[in-house]
């Protein structure tokens, strides 16, 4: 998202964290604990893809950038992500959007279709000028369904046992992409 802003103009309050900081994944609670921030009655957004593409996609970078290349994928495929945030233990995926209170009043940018839904839906609330973002690069957006990476699919049943595992991911994911 840094990336993204810092070639269009928006408005001066929006605040992009610095990609080689970790407070980007800080939730508002931290936010608001340790800094004079405050959210108020600011609009929330979040960036959010369908599951089973997260979790394979947190598994890989795990196994790739933190050390994890022996890393399991049995548990991804029952709907949980090894957290490092939480010292190291397999947690259902919906812990994040706990985490980050996400309610009615959160507004979700889908990755798969991120320049369409910024455009829509959050440029309206940081933009004082007409602005459009084409052209988004998206990385780590390809599907876990692609046979290109076969090796780590998930497949229909492991689908089930993820969405019964992560009903609050699964819920907002069936409203955001109309159960498709």
């Amino acid at each position: 998202m840094r990336s993204i802003f810092s070639n269009y103009r928006y408005d001066k309050n929006l605040v992009i964290d610095p990609d080689d900081t970790d407070a980007k994944h800080d939730s508002i609670r931290i936010r608001e604990d340790s800094s004079d921030w405050r959210l108020g009655n600011k609009k929330k957004f979040m960036n959010l893809r369908r599951l089973d593409s997260w979790l394979v996609s947190d598994w890989q970078h795990k196994r790739r950038h933190c050390g994890l290349s022996d890393l399991s994928f049995k548990p991804v495929q029952n709907g949980l992500f090894f957290s490092l945030r939480l010292g190291g233990v397999w947690v259902a995926a919906d812990w994040w959007l706990i985490y980050f209170e996400a309610s009615q009043n959160t507004e979700f940018l889908r990755l798969e279709y991120l320049e369409a839904d910024i455009n829509t839906l959050l440029l309206p609330h940081i933009s004082t000028t007409p602005i459009e973002i084409q052209g988004i690069p998206i990385r780590n957006s390809i599907p876990c369904r692609d046979r290109r990476h076969s090796r780590f699919l998930v497949n229909s049943i492991d689908n089930e046992v993820i969405s019964q595992v992560n009903p609050l991911w699964h819920s907002i994911e069936q409203t955001l992409y109309n159960n498709s």
